[in-house]
């Protein structure tokens, strides 16, 4: 298994037309987010304007969580939702998407030869646990400290587990994580 620690200040952010994306992780690294030849990239938004419409990404599925704040979400032709934190939406990105709300939110897109299972929880100062990873587990630092095979992450950090096994984590602080696990799907 291998575990790599992403700190936050290597995360790249870019402007979009309704405030900023952070992109936490794409696979494969040497990906081009534009080009649209990833097979899932996991981000975190900041919502600064009332309404924006989503950018459409055909061929590929999505799912997100709102961290902060409420989120009115449209999708043209399906349904509408609200999302309070930590609430969660899986859609497709072939969907027309409107949004009404100023929010934090975690993204995962994904293409459609993978499955994705989005999930947060939180652990006490000095809890430790073991989680069993899938094929690729993603472990976000919302608030706190997390310690994983001796690497140490904080607020906005992001540990990437590449395996199929548990991993033994300990908190140093009252911690909550946003979990992605990721797997390909078998034809």
């Amino acid at each position: 298994m291998k575990i790599q620690l992403i700190k936050s200040e290597n995360q790249q952010t870019s402007e979009w037309s309704g405030g900023t994306t952070t992109q936490l992780y794409i696979y494969p690294e040497s990906a081009d987010f534009s080009k649209r030849d990833f097979a899932y990239r996991i981000s975190s938004a900041k919502v600064e304007i009332d309404e924006s419409t989503f950018t459409p990404f055909p061929n590929y599925n999505r799912k997100l969580m709102v961290l902060e704040g409420v989120l009115d979400l449209n999708h043209e032709d399906h349904y509408t939702v609200q999302l309070h934190p930590f609430g969660q939406d899986a859609f497709s990105g072939d969907w027309t998407s409107r949004s009404k709300g100023k929010v934090i939110d975690f993204n995962v897109i994904f293409s459609k030869d993978y499955s994705a299972r989005l999930f947060h929880f939180e652990l006490s100062k000095g809890e430790e646990i073991q989680l069993n990873c899938k094929e690729m587990s993603l472990l976000y630092v919302l608030h706190g400290n997390l310690i994983i095979d001796k690497k140490c992450a904080d607020k906005k950090d992001l540990f990437v587990v590449n395996g199929v096994g548990e991993v033994s984590m300990k908190a140093n602080s009252n911690t909550l994580i946003i979990a992605t696990q990721l797997n390909k799907i078998e034809d």
